[in-house]
């Protein structure tokens, strides 16, 4: 009798200590899955991270700031667009065009070429010398096309006139 007191003891106690262990896996991951939603910072929208688009189209990309954590006027942000990892920004041409509003961001190409192709990446930050939060987005632009049939298609119009 005194065996079987012994065993029932036993297994409640090792019932009792992993629902004890589950109990804390449940915080932990709670804890985890609410600071993962959780931005401390800048927090940019949801975005295409891959796009195909032909020779001569254009090729627009957008850049919105979702949340901020702290409270930034409209020149507390600055935008930037590189390509490909570079540390040397875009700037805007006749072949790109590059415009930032308070809380948002466009780049724009006109008449892709094979050599746009790349991974542009949208990166914003806060102007603010006290609090210092940042986020970047990254959208990977392939540029289809057969350029060689528009060489040709070039080359015969010109012979003909």
């Amino acid at each position: 009798m005194c065996l079987i007191h012994s065993l029932i003891s036993f297994f409640l106690l090792i019932e009792t200590y992993f629902l004890a262990v589950m109990l804390l896996y449940f915080v932990i991951f709670s804890f985890l899955f609410y600071f993962d939603n959780f931005s401390f910072g800048l927090k940019l929208a949801q975005h295409v991270s891959k796009k195909s688009q032909f020779v001569g189209t254009k090729f627009k990309l957008h850049c919105l700031v979702e949340q901020s954590a702290e409270q930034v006027d409209s020149e507390g942000l600055l935008f930037e667009w590189l390509k490909n990892g570079s540390h040397q920004p875009l700037i805007s041409n006749s072949h790109l065009k590059i415009e930032s509003g308070d809380d948002e961001s466009s780049l724009t190409i006109f008449k892709l070429i094979p050599e746009d192709s790349g991974n542009y990446s949208c990166v914003v930050r806060t102007r603010n010398l006290g609090t210092h939060s940042t986020d970047r987005q990254s959208t990977v632009l392939i540029v289809k096309g057969l350029c060689f049939v528009f060489i040709f298609l070039q080359a015969q119009y010109v012979a003909r006139w």
